[in-house]
């Protein structure tokens, strides 16, 4: 009957029949790259992400959460585009430094903070479009990696299994 959504650079939750304003969850919403999309666990928490600058002039862009019901935001950690697993227990994100090390996909266990990253393998390649598969056991993705003279590009899929090692 509700959903979440970014708009005017503001997390709010909106009627779903008619989009009316139920409430703000987090105003304000600054960003770096892309748009914030909103992903909800079962338990009712909200995850996004948002730039800051805690150290003028060196953007990054935080995983923050905050409860469906509202309330303040949490800091979850450094990345953007978080997906939420089907059953909850995880977190993928992505991870990037503006220094030119490579992206990486980094799940983190939403019950122990533990973390596992898997690192791309040039800072050339662009990760995007984390989907979960229904049972919470692997992760797709989409790797686009520039032609050599920048003119075009090659789009492929990829799984990933979140209980190997990466």
């Amino acid at each position: 009957k509700e959903m979440v959504v970014w708009r005017n650079f503001k997390i709010e939750v909106i009627a779903s029949a008619n989009g009316q304003l139920v409430r703000t969850l987090a105003p304000d919403q600054g960003l770096f790259r892309g748009i914030p999309a909103p992903s909800i666990s079962p338990d009712g928490t909200v995850y996004f992400d948002r730039g800051v600058e805690p150290t003028p002039g060196v953007p990054i862009t935080q995983i923050v959460s905050v409860p469906l019901s509202g309330g303040p935001t949490s800091i979850v950690a450094e990345g953007h585009d978080p997906v939420v697993s089907p059953n909850g227990d995880l977190l993928a994100y992505l991870a990037y430094d503006v220094t030119g090390v490579p992206q990486s996909i980094v799940v983190r266990d939403l019950r122990t903070a533990r973390e596992t990253a898997w690192q791309s393998s040039s800072s050339q390649f662009d990760i995007n479009g984390l989907s979960w598969s229904p049972d919470s056991a692997s992760l797709a993705f989409t790797v686009i990696r520039p032609s050599a003279d920048k003119g075009s590009e090659t789009v492929t899929s990829q799984v990933i299994d979140v209980s190997a090692p990466p």
